[in-house]
């Protein structure tokens, strides 16, 4: 129960004082509920938004959020299709350097992400992507393969190896029994991983603030980081967009619980 309290009191906290005026937010002691409910932080960051030069502000938060939708789901899916293809060679195939190759993917996901900032921004510079879905898809992608290739292999190692082979010998291809067995099998640790993936890639920053510049491209994390300056700390913006930006996150994984309880305790990557 303490570890329940602890894991929900920042997201209430957030949500509720996002609701408070300024001198409610600084109030000692502080209120747990909102004396008078406000929408005036949500009407302040449109307003705040405009200030910026977003023409048509509401249009262009709209397509700011849908930036981050778009590029987060996509990116989520394409790496759960390559790392299922990647994760069940490692699993079902013997190979030279299979254990080594293995080991060094999940390193290069250890690496720091500062390290390739410049050489991704030059590489999308010479490829004419920045400020670009495709830039910030492939990226995130890079990213987040090492991570889903580790974890997958072990939902997949868990699979008996004789229901692909009964499968097989009735005339499945690979393909098919990975897609009509394998997949749907291992579908709670795949969930799990998807929905991992996709918090990844919605909470990003460092990558999109480097190669996005016009709300064309840029996402939430992006706007929240411009609500504050050297010049001004405005509280109420922050907390205005910080909880838009936790209701996608919040309603996917409740939507996904009862997979994500079984599929984070599916699975140990074995030698």
């Amino acid at each position: 129960m303490l570890g329940v309290t602890v894991s929900i009191f920042p997201y209430f906290w957030l949500f509720a004082s996002s609701l408070k005026d300024v001198a409610e937010m600084f109030r000692v002691p502080p209120t747990f509920l909102p004396e008078q409910p406000t929408l005036r932080n949500y009407v302040d960051l449109m307003g705040w938004a405009m200030g910026l030069g977003y023409a048509g502000v509401e249009k262009e938060m709209v397509r700011i959020f849908i930036n981050s939708i778009a590029v987060s789901l996509l990116a989520t899916v394409v790496t759960i299709l390559i790392s299922s293809l990647a994760a069940y060679s490692f699993a079902r195939f013997e190979f030279p350097g299979r254990q080594y190759l293995l080991s060094s993917i999940f390193i290069i996901y250890l690496a720091p992400g500062i390290a390739t900032v410049f050489p991704i921004f030059l590489m999308m510079y010479m490829a004419k992507l920045l400020d670009t879905w495709l830039a910030l898809i492939i990226v995130y992608v890079s990213a987040q393969l090492p991570f889903a290739i580790w974890v997958i292999v072990g939902y997949f190692q868990e699979i008996p190896v004789e229901i692909e082979e009964s499968a097989l010998v009735d005339g499945c291809s690979r393909l098919g029994v990975l897609l009509r067995i394998v997949m749907p099998l291992a579908a709670p640790g795949l969930i799990a991983c998807a929905l991992l993936t996709f918090i990844g890639c919605w909470n990003e920053f460092m990558y999109a603030l480097v190669l996005t510049f016009t709300p064309a491209s840029k996402t939430l994390p992006i706007v929240a980081a411009e609500t504050q300056t050297t010049e001004f700390f405005e509280w109420g913006l922050t907390l205005a967009i910080g909880s838009i930006i936790a209701v996608p996150a919040i309603v996917l994984s409740l939507i996904a619980q009862r997979w994500m309880a079984r599929g984070l305790t599916l699975g140990a990557v074995k030698g």
